[in-house]
């Protein structure tokens, strides 16, 4: 082809056809930016398959973490009401003495929690990601308003258990002789004597089983909220 072409110039130059060269001349020249034009927009295409390519792996690794974080979820919120339930049991006097002195689940309603931490190793690659248009735009603010919504949420719901637990534990450690023994011998009969009628105790229960329904809230809230951005992802994809 490039052989054909310089035939042409050569013919025109020699039969001294100066207009018609510079006519061709510009029309090769046409041609030229043509060809780089397409090649540049046919490069473009392929980058942004490619790009859509990646966004979609990072998009179902999102899926994936979102599952993970529903069936955790799904775990422990039983044991969250089972803790509710037993607090409120101990509120009303509604624990026998047999349960405080045989049963180690009683104390433990209202000294230890589950944890649950919000999965975002994913969603962190996602913040990486350029923006393909404005549909993935849409969507991946949606997602960013999601994670950051519930990791100051939850966060915070964390942090007034935390509070909570080590306020109760350093009274209970300074002012009385229960939990010494319960530490060391994981003897009841002392805790249930110390509980029996006493409203300091009683109202540090109430608090506790406040702080912990309002964890237990937020972390339903979150897999509920979870389900539908998966479901939202999952139909961006398919698109």
């Amino acid at each position: 082809m490039i052989k054909f072409f310089r035939k042409i110039r050569q013919k025109l130059l020699t039969e001294n056809k100066f207009s018609k060269y510079l006519l061709y001349a510009i029309g090769e020249i046409i041609l030229v930016v043509i060809g780089i034009l397409i090649a540049l927009q046919i490069n473009n295409a392929n980058e942004k398959q490619k790009d859509k390519e990646q966004l979609t792996k990072v998009y179902e690794s999102i899926i994936e973490e979102l599952n993970t974080d529903i069936s955790k979820a799904d775990n422990i919120l039983p044991t969250f009401e089972w803790k509710t339930k037993m607090m409120k049991r101990i509120m009303e006097n509604q624990v026998s003495d047999e349960e405080w002195q045989q049963n180690d689940s009683v104390i433990l309603s209202f000294v230890s929690l589950p944890d649950f931490d919000i999965s975002k190793e994913r969603y962190v690659l996602l913040q990486q990601k350029s923006d393909l248009d404005e549909e993935t735009r849409k969507l991946n603010n949606q997602i960013a308003d999601f994670y950051h919504q519930f990791t100051v949420d939850l966060k915070a719901r964390n942090e007034n258990f935390d509070e909570s637990f080590y306020s109760d534990v350093s009274y209970w450690r300074e002012n009385t002789t229960w939990f010494g023994k319960y530490i060391v011998e994981n003897n009841s009969t002392e805790v249930l004597k110390y509980a029996k009628g006493n409203t300091s105790f009683t109202n540090r229960i109430a608090w506790k089983r406040i702080v912990v329904s309002r964890l237990a809230n937020k972390i339903k809230e979150y897999r509920n909220e979870a389900t539908e951005l998966k479901t939202r992802i999952e139909t961006h994809i398919k698109k």
